[in-house]
């Protein structure tokens, strides 16, 4: 029981830096350029990439999944 704690607990730290990373990138993304049109292009050549965003969801909903499972019961 003990270990299946701990492994949520590392799943949600996990995920919190993956979801941190995440707003890191689109902060960078939404940095201020000379005009509106130079924001608009690199934008549209470089879009930010949602993966760490869409990784560290999947870890919180793993971490929840451990959480609300049970252990088998020994006989």
């Amino acid at each position: 029981m003990k270990s299946m704690k701990r492994r949520a607990i590392v799943l949600i730290v996990l995920a919190l830096v993956l979801c941190a990373f995440q707003a890191v990138v689109w902060g960078r993304s939404m940095r201020h350029d000379h005009s509106e049109t130079a924001k608009q292009d690199s934008e549209s050549q470089n879009p930010p990439t949602e993966i760490p965003g869409v990784a560290g969801i999947c870890l919180l909903m793993a971490a929840g999944a451990l959480v609300v499972m049970r252990p088998p019961l020994s006989d």
